[in-house]
């Protein structure tokens, strides 16, 4: 079965944990709200949305969109979900916030509590020891690992602290994207590098029977499925019921985002082998643990008459005072709360990911008499490149200034390639801006 790329959405960093028969998902979401979106399988292949950990985070100007802040390219990055006796727990940090934060909850679906935990730990992996100890293991070149105390607030006076791993010097991208998981009494870190002579992530794996001893390992997957010199990295492993186990990655794939990557993982020695001969299969083998089962789709077509579905994300912080939802009607209506001279900065916008293919724009009505005449409906398709990657946002619904270009686009069987890329770089970032300048001298 050719299952890959899973969800052919941007979801990036994935952490995949099984409880009994359920697979549970999440991944980064950065500035969008709610955030922190934990997705369910019975499969591995198929998924469906579960919940949002928060509505908001922590409401600064920034987050809100405020006296021209945002949080592009920041937010909440590479969560560590984790269950641990009858509850579920949550760690991330906020690039924007510099805090690293903590959820849990007895349900998958919530209701979440949120607390700190002192320092910032970036790209956190949570590891609930079978001795009652607790620790998380972060960190970018150098990998360390920190002894938290029992209520999780801080590190653990006179606890383990050492350095586990080093990829010091790279010149593109040293160890980061920790997971920690302890399998049959060994303890597996598994990591995202690039190589050395060339951009190219690479997946690492490193184990040792003891957390003070030395952690020894290597590269386990080199592989960019003939797309780009983009690797197939970054993510932990996970068991099926009947003991088979694979690993959940992704792969930068341009416009689109970062896709979650599927493939099987073998033992020899006690060492993880990843995928095949080296590589990611064409073909995996996959079994439900219940066959039959009917999933909600991750993005589609709305008319609003059931509320915002969770599809839908807000760009940023929402203000609930300049937008109203009537289910009657089946409308959404931004009112204006300033005028903006990027789109980026309107408030409530709505997005939805971007499929991998294909991929179009559902039909939109824009109700336009009564807009004042310095504002116009917009329907955008934009993709700002943030540092390693570019994460969509896509199908943004919005009132804005004239200063915007009104903008549809419609890409239709949507197959992302070198050429493609460049294409959609030019298309979604210097066109509108170019085209913006001279519709100002026009208009």
């Amino acid at each position: 079965m050719n299952v890959n790329p899973i969800t052919r959405l941007d979801y990036p960093d994935p952490d995949v944990i099984r409880v009994e028969d359920t697979y549970y998902m999440v991944s980064t979401t950065m500035h969008f709200m709610p955030g922190c979106e934990i997705l369910q399988s019975f499969d591995l292949v198929h998924w469906e949305h579960v919940t949002y950990v928060y509505e908001t985070l922590d409401h600064t100007d920034a987050q809100q969109l405020k006296s021209g802040q945002n949080i592009y390219g920041q937010g909440m990055w590479a969560a560590s979900l984790r269950y641990h006796e009858g509850r579920f727990y949550i760690c991330f940090v906020a690039n924007d916030t510099r805090k690293t934060y903590l959820y849990t909850s007895e349900k998958i679906d919530g209701p979440w509590k949120k607390q700190l935990i002192e320092g910032f730990y970036h790209d956190g992996s949570l590891l609930f020891d079978e001795d009652g100890r607790n620790y998380i293991v972060y960190g970018n070149d150098e990998i360390w690992i920190t002894e938290l105390n029992e209520d999780l607030t801080a590190p653990k006076k006179d606890g383990l602290h050492r350095l586990l791993v080093s990829d010091h010097k790279n010149p593109e991208l040293g160890y980061e994207g920790s997971h920690i998981q302890k399998i049959n009494g060994y303890y597996y870190i598994f990591l995202v590098h690039s190589l050395r002579d060339r951009w190219m992530r690479t997946e690492a794996c490193f184990y040792s029977d003891s957390l003070e001893g030395e952690f020894t390992g290597g590269d386990v997957l080199c592989d960019d499925r003939g797309y780009c010199g983009q690797g197939v990295a970054q993510g932990g492993i996970v068991d099926t019921p009947d003991g088979k186990w694979y690993a959940m990655l992704f792969q930068d794939s341009g416009a689109v985002g970062r896709i979650p990557i599927l493939l099987p993982v073998t033992w020899k020695d006690h060492f993880p082998v990843f995928g095949q001969n080296g590589h990611v299969p064409e073909e995996i083998e996959v079994h439900s643990t219940r066959p039959g089962y009917i999933y909600q789709p991750l993005v589609g077509s709305d008319d609003f008459r059931n509320g915002l579905l969770p599809r839908w994300q807000f760009n940023h912080d929402p203000d609930p005072r300049y937008y109203h939802l009537d289910a009657l009607q089946g409308t959404y209506t931004i009112t204006t709360r300033e005028v903006c001279t990027e789109l980026t900065q309107s408030v409530n916008t709505l997005t939805q990911r971007m499929s991998y293919h294909p991929f179009t724009v559902p039909p939109l009505n824009l109700q336009f008499s009564q807009f004042a005449t310095s504002s116009a409906g917009n329907v955008n398709c934009i993709s700002p490149s943030f540092t390693e990657t570019v994460f969509p946002i896509v199908s943004l619904v919005t009132i804005i200034s004239r200063q915007h270009l009104l903008n549809p686009f419609l890409l239709s069987n949507f197959i992302p390639d070198n050429l493609m890329c460049l294409f959609l770089h030019f298309i979604f970032l210097l066109l509108p801006k170019i085209l913006s300048l001279i519709l100002q001298h026009v208009l």
